[in-house]
């Protein structure tokens, strides 16, 4: 499991997760929100967000 524990935080947004980062074996706190029907930008963070990395993930067709 690379996401787990989710919730809705309205309009496109959902936080309180964590992610699994498989490559060093850590998790993160995770915030994630939709920009378009094909596009989520994914922040993971230690403590507080402005510690943490964005990733942009795009649906494959």
């Amino acid at each position: 499991m690379v996401l787990k524990g989710l919730r809705f935080k309205g309009e496109n947004d959902w936080g309180d997760g964590i992610i699994y980062e498989p490559q060093h074996g850590g998790q993160y706190s995770l915030f994630i929100s939709m920009n378009g029907k094909n596009t989520l930008h994914l922040r993971g963070y230690l403590g507080i967000s402005i510690f943490g990395r964005t990733e942009i993930w795009t649906r494959a067709k």
